[in-house]
């Protein structure tokens, strides 16, 4: 990691924040393509979908809509909102189409994420320090489904 005391009040930017702000600047410049009429030289995409490793190596996962029947549980994210501030970052949980927990092992099941075909964007956020993570896998963005076109 690479200290910058210029930014970040002297947190650590890690390779890790470095990702997530390089994916925000993304959806953010395909976001303003979209919204000044260019859409020729707009990306199709307004999220990339990624996931977080743990220290420990396993997928970071938490869950959304607690308590309610749409109840999931979630590894796939969609970056927000990045606070130099206070180094923490601010995700979009992304909905998968299957669910990828296992009663039986109390924990998210490997081979149920394969299984994953799409993910849909949701309504819940958390925020996270980004130091905790030691990778992160971008997916093609087309695995973004729109609400809309799934009917």
């Amino acid at each position: 990691m690479i200290e910058d005391t210029n930014d970040m009040n002297a947190h650590t930017i890690s390779c890790i924040w470095t990702a997530l702000e390089t994916i925000k600047n993304s959806q953010d410049k395909a976001a303003y393509l979209r919204s000044t009429c260019k859409l020729i030289e707009a990306p199709a995409f307004k999220t990339i979908p990624f996931i977080l490793q743990t220290q420990k190596g396993e997928p970071f996962f938490t869950w959304a809509k607690a308590g309610k029947p749409e109840c999931f549980v979630t590894i796939f994210f969609k970056v927000i909102k990045l606070d130099r501030e206070s180094g923490c970052v601010t995700l979009r949980l992304l909905r998968p189409n299957k669910c990828i927990w296992d009663d039986e092992l109390n924990g998210v099941r490997f081979r149920r994420i394969c299984e994953v075909d799409f993910v849909t964007e949701s309504d819940e956020g958390v925020t996270i320090d980004p130091t905790n993570f030691s990778a992160i896998k971008c997916f093609d963005p087309a695995f973004v489904k729109e609400e809309e076109g799934l009917d």
